[in-house]
């Protein structure tokens, strides 16, 4: 998992081959969910983005299934 120092997001991990992209907020960080079917294009433009949290609301929340996850 790769930390962060961000308001919303404290932590993310993304695996290439499930396509699946675990994120665990900063007001619970012993849960994380796995967004599901998140294409790797889409996972670049997150992980080069000056805002996790913004780029996570805009185009992440909400629109991929969502399932909580084991840290």
């Amino acid at each position: 998992m790769y930390s962060l120092n961000s308001s919303l997001i404290k932590s993310y991990d993304y695996n290439s081959d499930s396509k699946v992209l675990k994120i665990s907020f900063v007001d619970n960080a012993e849960v994380a969910y796995d967004f599901e079917g998140v294409p790797e294009p889409l996972f670049q433009e997150f992980r080069a983005s000056n805002s996790k949290g913004r780029f996570f609301n805009s185009s992440i929340r909400g629109r991929f299934p969502a399932t909580k996850a084991v840290v």
